[in-house]
């Protein structure tokens, strides 16, 4: 695989299995601010709800995403570190 027209092989580009990974560790951290929020009263019932929503609409956008992305960000074989 080529990038840009040039030889090198991009190792460093994530795949599809770490964009979801940390995707999903976003709207966890998004989830758990909703709730601090909601904690320290902070937010209002109704804001707690939309943006739980919000969050929960994200996760399930995300779920129907999951074929695309793995198509945009194929699996990568790791290198192996050459034999000593």
């Amino acid at each position: 695989m080529t990038n840009g027209g040039d030889d090198t092989i991009r190792d460093d580009l994530p795949d599809a299995d770490q964009l979801e990974e940390d995707w999903n560790r976003a709207l966890d951290a998004a989830s758990g601010a909703v709730r601090a929020g909601d904690r320290a009263h902070a937010l209002t019932s109704q804001d707690v709800s939309d943006e739980t929503a919000q969050i929960h609409s994200h996760r399930e956008w995300l779920g129907r995403f999951r074929p695309t992305l793995r198509k945009l960000f194929p699996r990568r074989a790791r290198s192996r570190p050459p034999d000593a």
